[in-house]
């Protein structure tokens, strides 16, 4: 940057001071610490704050100051040109309007969607519009100022010194000094809050660029004049308190100064305005070099000009409205009331910068990181919206109690989801890892690593060349974040799908690049997934991608890099290629497995894996769901039977074509008696346009037709109001990428990516029974990618077709993420704030801090009291009725092999084995407690099978053994030996 371009440090760091003095104001105004300024008991600690308030007051008019000063010659710096755009006008504007924009959604919208406040229309709307509605007051006053300063300098411009003297002095007078001895209320008067006060402090702002201050020549008298002012208006302060305090009038009038349009405020701006002009008259002397005070300045440059590019960013997030009064709490202000003079003074320094330094980073962030770092950030820590909120007491408190009592675990799932398990240990071990609030924390992190890490590596690739695509990337994470309806420490799901994303991250770019060390990687990683969970072997089919990019390459010799070898002719033919790579990934792939399986077989015996494969594949015997054909069917059926609302919507487009073509038929055929060409054109057009209105106004009817016949609702809190939507966007995802793979034109990335994204969509779901909702679980490649091809796509001149898909996934997007923000699994009602509440457990701190429904609340405690006080907790237990969490809530360890023996996949005999065990070593000491999940069991009939089969074993078990019932309430059944 050339010399002349430089900003002044002087006013830099005045600009940082004022902000830094705002903050002080909102600490002392915010923190409650001015209180009641009529009290007849304040202390000294009291007076300095109003002092210390008094010395702050004048930032806002030292800010609008400097705007002045600078902004009145702005119109004429425009490449010489003395006249500006319309849209130069709007610049300024609009660049404040999106920054303040930016925030006020932000943390509006987050606290929205991690449930600290509770949904209120007029809320959201102060977020949408902050501007109109003050949320900001200072910005709304601002921008206005600045839509009116290209008036103002054009009208300064033509005003001498002694005219522009007159009209400021007029104003000083009118605004100021009229309300500083009138001691009433003027109707006009805003204490400086709106835009005529921002007006005359532009004006002196300008005055002094122009013509200075001859009466302040030196920074003594700046000085003078700031300090002078000051104590004026804490004087005005003290004197009319004790007018008050003696006579019982001019209450209203104590506090009267503290406001920006008092004059003594006003004058104490302009002096400490001036005081830091000292130091740009004085920065250099007549012999070149510059002065003490400026060489100061130069050797802190980068810091000074740092802090003030964010001064503004500063002011907007400690000043939102949801964080405006939450940071004194954080920072415990109010406990400094009745503390000493010197004590609040520190806290109150260490706390002002603290805020300040805090605002600057997330300003930094959103100005050096606002297509990188902010978008990856807000991806990250999305998942720990809901860390707080629900208690599940199946699958979420099965997983945490597999982690918790990991050594006692079933060896047939203990090894089959080994490496889950191990890691679900490892995170258990972290500082608030043994509670369910701290593994919702570091799951829900893992699971942002995913999306983060798939942004960033197709920003990488794609979201450079178009600034669009970093937003459509952004959306589709932030769509497959919102759809990912499983509990963050399921980890067997999510720690699977984090190493299958990167393991085709790397295979991706392995195939683009063509280095073999990255096959090599991918093939560990994907090695690494099998000991995640078992059936994750399916993931070989990733294989797919490789072989096709080979195949395409017949019949050219492969450039393969360092895959290949320029020697020997045969190796560099495509189908040599295809043995190569392949020979390099599944070299990695056994690296990846064989390491997790010799440490299982140094643990548990040679013999102990290849036992759990054979149970693994003898559990279909009794859950006849997980047989490879019934996942397959189940996922099939899907697609099968929610293809009838897609082919409506291909209906209505196919309509659509079929008009749009007749239409522009007709219309050529008629144009030739409309005048020339642009006549021609321009009526061809209007017409177009009326009918394309029309055409997406009949979108919108096909929507409501859908909604009433049951496509979708508007209940987040249950899957209906997306699985229909989203299953309709995969059937257009699986067709698309047929039609890449035989798209001649098509570009090589596109169409590896459409083999990736196939053996996605159709391996995902293998391994469960639970038909397409694993996929839905897994779409952060699904989604953006697909995105990015149907951009490609719908660059046709289509417009039925463009419009009909972009509002297929307008809707899918809107009701994922809606879904997101309303679903939380397993506790449904939890969502409503004002039927949230915590739980309090003696048991254990396990749950502490988890809000869920009043009624499994009372429940949950009324157990965990009843087994306090018997001392029931330090017993093993044996649990029925889908209430596994029961064992990690309170801690006790499970007597059998699993906490959730009414799990189909869990075998009969081997309970039948656990509960003989028991009866052999059977003690009233040594046996454990039986506790039920009472709606579940006594609903349960012969019909049901298995699950009836396996209750009465238990209850056998219970009637040889001396149990009674001892406790029972709504939800639970506990028994006792005796």
């Amino acid at each position: 940057m050339a010399a002349g371009k430089k900003r002044q440090l002087n006013y830099e760091l005045l600009r940082v001071i004022a902000m830094l003095m705002i903050v002080c104001l909102h600490y002392l105004s915010k923190g409650g610490l001015l209180g009641d300024p009529a009290r007849a008991d304040m202390t000294a600690a009291g007076y300095m704050v109003w002092l210390i308030e008094a010395f702050c007051l004048v930032a806002v008019n030292v800010y609008v100051l400097i705007s002045g000063y600078f902004g009145v010659d702005a119109h004429t710096s425009l490449s010489g040109r003395t006249r500006i755009t319309f849209w130069e006008v709007l610049g300024k504007p609009v660049r404040i309007w999106k920054q303040v924009f930016f925030y006020s959604m932000l943390f509006g919208c987050g606290a929205l969607i991690f449930g600290v406040q509770q949904f209120d229309l007029y809320q959201f709307f102060s977020y949408c519009f902050p501007l109109v509605t003050e949320h900001y007051w200072f910005a709304t006053y601002y921008v206005v100022l600045c839509l009116m300063m290209p008036f103002l300098n054009a009208g300064i411009s033509y005003l001498e010194e002694k005219e522009m003297r007159c009209l400021l002095i007029g104003f000083v007078l009118f605004f100021s000094v009229s309300k500083t001895i009138i001691p009433m209320q003027l109707p006009w008067d805003k204490y400086g809050y709106d835009s005529l006060w921002f007006i005359v402090l532009y004006l002196t702002g300008a005055y002094l660029k122009r013509y200075g201050a001859a009466l302040i020549w030196s920074r003594g008298r700046a000085a003078a004049l700031y300090l002078g002012s000051t104590m004026a208006v804490f004087a005005s302060f003290f004197l009319i308190r004790m007018i008050y305090l003696k006579t019982g009038k001019l209450e209203a009038m104590i506090h009267y100064g503290y406001t920006y349009n008092f004059l003594f405020c006003y004058t104490g701006a302009v002096g400490l305005f001036l005081l830091f002009q000292e130091l740009k008259q004085k920065e250099f002397h007549e012999n070149g070099r510059g002065s003490r005070a400026g060489r100061i300045l130069e050797r802190f440059r980068k810091p000074i000009e740092l802090l003030s590019s964010t001064s503004f960013g500063v002011y907007l997030i400690h000043e939102h409205i949801n964080i405006r009064y939450a940071w004194p709490k954080w920072f415990h202000c109010e406990e400094q009331i009745g503390s000493s003079a010197g004590r609040l003074l520190c806290h109150m320094l260490l706390t002002v910068v603290c805020v300040y330094l805090v605002c600057t980073v997330i300003e930094l962030i959103r100005l050096r990181g606002g297509m990188t770092v902010l978008p990856a950030l807000l991806l990250l820590l999305y998942p720990l919206r809901h860390v707080t909120v629900g208690l599940d007491m199946m699958d979420a408190g099965y997983s945490l109690g597999n982690y918790r009592f990991f050594d006692s675990l079933n060896q047939m799932w203990k090894l089959a989801t080994y490496l889950s398990n191990i890691t679900g240990v490892l995170l258990s071990k972290l500082p608030f890892g043994d509670h369910w609030i701290g593994m919702n924390v570091y799951c829900g992190l893992l699971v942002g690593i995913v999306a983060a890490g798939v942004y960033l590596f197709l920003w990488k690739r794609y979201g450079q060349k178009r600034k669009f695509y970093s937003v459509l990337l952004f959306v589709s994470e932030l769509t497959a974040l919102s759809l990912c309806w499983a509990p963050n420490v399921i980890l067997y799901h999510y720690l699977g799908y984090l190493l299958m994303t990167i393991a085709v991250m790397v295979l991706f770019e392995a195939i683009m690049k063509e280095k073999a060390k990255y096959f090599v990687i991918a093939g560990v990683i994907l090695g690494l997934c099998v000991t995640v969970r078992m059936p994750n072997i399916t993931y070989v089919a990733l294989i797919l991608p490789v072989w096709c990019d080979c195949f395409w390459k017949r019949g050219r010799t492969a450039a393969d890099g360092d895959c290949s070898n320029q020697k020997n002719t045969w190796k560099n033919t495509w189908f040599g290629t295809l043995v190569i790579r392949t020979m390099y990934c599944v070299s990695g792939y056994l690296m990846g497995l064989l390491v997790p399986l010799i440490v299982i077989c140094v643990r548990y015996g040679v013999a102990a894996y290849p036992q759990m494969i054979s149970s693994l594949f003898g559990m279909t015997d009794h859950a006849a769901d997980y047989k490879p054909a019934s996942m397959v069917m189940a996922m099939f059926e899907d697609y099968i039977h929610y293809s009838a609302w897609l082919f409506l919507f291909l209906g209505y487009m196919a309509l659509g074509l079929l008009f749009f073509h007749f239409l522009s038929r007709c219309l050529d055929h008629n144009a030739d008696n409309h005048g020339n060409d642009d006549q021609k054109n321009r009526y061809k057009n209007r017409v177009v346009n009326v009918f394309q209105a029309i055409y997406a106004f009949g979108l919108l009817i096909l929507l409501r037709f859908c909604y009433g016949r049951g496509m979708f609702n508007f209940d987040y809190s249950d899957y209906f109001s997306m699985y229909k939507w989203v299953t309709v966007y995969l059937l257009i995802v699986i067709a698309l990428c047929a039609w890449l793979l035989f798209y001649k034109k098509a570009r090589k990335d596109l169409k590896v990516w459409a083999v990736f994204l196939l053996v996605i969509i159709f391996v995902t779901p293998l391994g469960s029974n639970n038909g397409l909702y694993p996929i839905i679980n897994n779409l952060f490649l699904v989604i953006p990618v697909s995105l990015l091809m149907m951009e490609e796509v719908l660059g046709t001149n289509c417009f039925a077709f463009r419009i009909t898909l972009v509002s297929i996934l307008a809707c899918t997007v809107v009701q994922s993420v809606l879904f997101g923000i309303g679903f939380v699994f397993h506790d449904r009602g939890v969502q409503e704030n004002n039927n949230r509440i915590g739980i309090e457990l003696q048991c254990s701190n396990m749950g502490a801090g988890l809000e869920t429904t009043r009624d499994k609340k009372e429940a949950v405690e009324e157990l965990d009291a009843y087994l306090y006080q018997h001392n029931l907790n330090e017993k093993q237990v044996i649990l029925y009725g889908k209430i596994p969490a029961i064992a990690y809530l309170m801690d006790m360890e499970p007597a059998i092999f699993t906490t959730w023996a009414d799990l189909d996949s869990n075998s009969m005999d081997t309970l039948k084995e656990d509960l003989n065990r028991l009866s052999d070593n059977a003690s009233s000491d040594t046996l454990p407690v039986i506790i039920v999940g009472r709606s579940y069991v006594e609903r349960l009939t012969e019909a049901d099978g298995l699950p009836y089969q396996k209750w009465r074993l238990i209850m056998d078990f219970a009637e040889e053994n001396g149990y009674r019932e001892c406790f029972v309430n709504e939800e639970y059944i506990v028994f006792q030996a005796y």
